[in-house]
């Protein structure tokens, strides 16, 4: 049976959509520092950190209403509760109320403002020891930037 050209772009679209990843940090893993945070704080603090770089103005890709820039050329993340749960997709607003807080805990986000629901928050570069960069070393990962 011969295949269309709708069936080729179809499975075509399907690879490039296998390969969408967000990438975590392996500090957040193997680290005492960040290795306690709930699974739905890395999350969100890992799609942050991908949402930053996709709404990078250099990239022609579709931005993101929620991902901002300040004067200082900080990206933050502004929005109702529900729109952010719905970007980081958190359905409980417990949780992510909690993954929020835990985060500004570990020093990954600051200048958390929640006023009436609308809500800001601005993620920080997670840092890296000499002793965790001994760990990681030894992993063999294969992402690498």
């Amino acid at each position: 049976r011969s295949r269309g050209l709708g069936d080729v772009y179809k499975r075509q679209i399907d690879n490039l959509l296998k390969r969408k990843m967000i990438r975590m940090p392996v500090v957040l893993i193997i680290s005492p520092r960040y290795n306690w945070l709930s699974s739905d704080a890395k999350i969100i603090y890992s799609m942050m950190l991908e949402l930053t770089r996709t709404n990078n103005p250099l990239y022609e890709l579709p931005k993101n209403k929620n991902v901002k820039i300040d004067s200082n050329m900080n990206y933050y993340f502004q929005g109702y509760k529900d729109e952010l749960m719905e970007l980081f997709t958190i359905q409980n607003e417990y949780s992510f109320l909690n993954a929020i807080e835990e985060l500004e805990q570990a020093n990954l986000l600051t200048n958390v403002d929640i006023n009436n629901s609308d809500i800001q928050l601005y993620p920080l570069l997670y840092s890296i020891d000499e002793n965790e960069r001994e760990v990681i070393d030894r992993l063999q990962f294969a992402t690498q930037f």
